[in-house]
């Protein structure tokens, strides 16, 4: 990752893997390659404490910082294993967020759009 465009991943009550850790990365890379606005990426994955759920739940925070604007996606995955519950988790979030960042990108360029075409403006040229 390059330092303009820094990624943090923090581990709570959880022990990583090189795997899941080369995972977050590529996650990352390949969202930045589709979005080159986004500054920075944080992802969370923490285990949580929940005596009522069978299996190992895992939950996954990823927060992506744009020039002007934050994005938020949390999921919480169950499996067999932590290792599978912190991987689908982290899929999910990246998911939502990517689909969240795509949005605003678009919702962004429609209001350019708006504003700069002057035949909407009824102005002659």
């Amino acid at each position: 990752m390059s330092l303009s465009h820094p990624l943090f991943i923090q581990y709570r009550n959880f022990e990583t893997t090189k795997s899941l850790e080369k995972y977050i990365e590529e996650k990352a890379r390949r969202l930045r390659r589709r979005h080159p606005e986004i500054r920075n990426i944080v992802t969370i994955v923490q285990k949580t404490n929940s005596s009522q759920k069978k299996g190992n739940p895992v939950e996954a925070h990823v927060t992506i910082h744009l020039d002007k604007k934050s994005i938020v996606s949390t999921k919480q995955e169950i499996a067999l294993d932590e290792i599978n519950s912190a991987f689908l988790s982290i899929a999910a979030a990246f998911e939502t967020a990517e689909r969240a960042v795509r949005e605003h990108t678009k919702r962004l360029k429609s209001t350019k759009n708006r504003a700069i075409n002057p035949a909407k403006l009824n102005i002659a040229v």
